[in-house]
């Protein structure tokens, strides 16, 4: 609970910087030229964006850097409890040969809202900005399992694990645009973000125990959060989440004030996102 109060203090203290830097810096420009001799084309003014952007999220194009360890935790836990099930009925196995066919996969949505502020207004190529981010990162294994025990019986199961985070972060972000004189504009976006790590840990089955006297049926689920599962996987999850930003995108006005835009890149992953910018 403290640690929430500190992060949205934390939003707070950067959007009251964000506005006391842009006050600053107005009031540190010149006065402006006399009207009769401005440029009648002139780039407007604007100093902020708001905008609300629409984002997916995957790790499968990194997945070898972590799959083996992943499926491994994952399907531990299942043959696990797979064992204790049967052995409620089944006193005495000891495991013998282990093979599974588990495949990873990953995926997820981000939302957020972010507020930038342009120092030299839409002439200027600097911005920075402040954003308030929900992400949903799931990492999942599915597939079959076997379990050979010393007795010569087997369990067979469909299985799935899944890990799934719901972090609310944090965002200071710097982007610089490429072309700020074009009205569909490419840009380079670096950020850093932190937050609160929220999820969740299931497994579900279902399957046979095979012995000499004929099959049982064997099946189960269970959900635990994070720190219910912190002692009982061999998978490292860190109570405390933050994210590297690196994108590019592209920004084009759709109408006076009004853009769109859409952004690749890297986001603890690699993400896809579309937004809506409101210019003023």
């Amino acid at each position: 609970m403290k640690y929430l109060t500190a992060q949205k203090n934390l939003g707070i203290v950067l959007v009251l910087s964000l506005l006391l830097f842009s006050t600053m810096v107005k009031a540190q420009e010149e006065v402006p030229q006399d009207a009769s001799t401005e440029m009648p084309n002139a780039v407007r003014s604007d100093r902020f964006d708001i905008s609300f952007h629409y984002s997916r999220w995957t790790l499968d194009l990194v997945k070898s850097w972590f799959e083996e360890d992943l499926v491994k935790a994952l399907s531990d836990e299942i043959r696990d409890e797979i064992t204790a099930q049967i052995g409620g009925t089944h006193i005495g196995l000891g495991r013998e040969d282990y093979e599974q066919n588990l495949a990873f996969d990953s995926g997820g949505a981000n939302y957020g809202l972010e507020i930038r502020f342009y120092p030299r207004g839409r002439e200027g190529a600097f911005s920075l900005g402040v954003s308030f981010e929900k992400t949903s990162m799931r990492l999942s294994v599915k597939g079959d399992m076997t379990q050979a025990y010393d007795n010569g019986t087997f369990a067979e199961a469909e299985a799935e694990g899944r890990i799934e985070l719901n972090p609310f972060t944090t965002h200071l972000s710097f982007r610089w645009d490429l072309m700020p004189e074009w009205r569909v504009k490419p840009y380079l976006v670096l950020g850093l973000g932190i937050g609160l790590l929220d999820g969740e840990v299931s497994y579900i089955y279902d399957g046979t125990y095979t012995f000499g006297g004929g099959t049982d049926p064997i099946s189960d689920e269970d959900i635990r959060t994070l720190k219910e599962m912190e002692e009982e996987i061999e998978f490292n999850i860190p109570n405390v989440l933050p994210i590297f930003q690196l994108n590019l995108g592209v920004q084009a006005e759709i109408l006076p004030h009004m853009h769109l835009k859409a952004e690749a890149g890297i986001w603890n992953g690699f993400i896809f996102r579309l937004g809506v910018v409101y210019s003023f």
